[in-house]
């Protein structure tokens, strides 16, 4: 387990690093069920490829990739994860939700589950959980104060999977 705390004085570098690599981990080794549940959200640039350093591994553009993207790619078939993202109705997350309900009409894959009373943060994987005080947005990742904790306890992994199903509905 490790906890991550920032400064609210920038862009956390160990921030972007850990949600970089779960998301690349995942493209190379997909899980079957991924959640990301966060109140508010942010199309963050959350893969940074515009080096090619991940070309021998993916197929991913020689660019940044945004979250709704790279959300997308995981959910995509043949073999796409099952993603979940659990979040509010609310005016910031218009444009992010815009973009996963395009994607969710092409990809029986991408689940959208609206809550009003949501205050979770986490991403969680099959083999990893990100939580903590951080939404995923720019205001989380760059101008709050925010902890982020990494778990990847087999154990916590599993209960949270059971415990986010019962909260907010089993995957399909």
């Amino acid at each position: 387990m490790r906890t991550i705390r920032t400064t609210g004085q920038g862009r956390s570098q160990a921030v972007a690093d850990a949600i970089e690599a779960v998301l690349v981990s995942e493209l190379l080794a997909q899980s079957a069920a991924l959640w990301l549940v966060s109140p508010w959200l942010s199309d963050l640039l959350v893969i940074d490829n515009t080096d090619g350093r991940f070309a021998g591994l993916t197929n991913l553009p020689r660019r940044h990739l945004l979250l709704t993207e790279a959300l997308t790619l995981l959910s995509s078939p043949p073999a796409g994860t099952l993603v979940t993202v659990v979040t509010r109705e609310e005016q910031t997350n218009a444009a992010v939700l815009a973009k996963l309900r395009t994607s969710q009409q092409r990809n029986a894959q991408l689940r959208l589950v609206i809550d009003p009373k949501v205050h979770d943060k986490a991403l969680l994987t099959d083999r990893l959980l990100l939580s903590g005080s951080m939404n995923f947005t720019i205001g989380g990742t760059e101008h709050n104060t925010e902890s982020l904790t990494i778990d990847d306890d087999p154990q916590q992994v599993g209960a949270t999977h059971v415990q986010f199903a019962d909260l907010y509905g089993a995957p399909r």
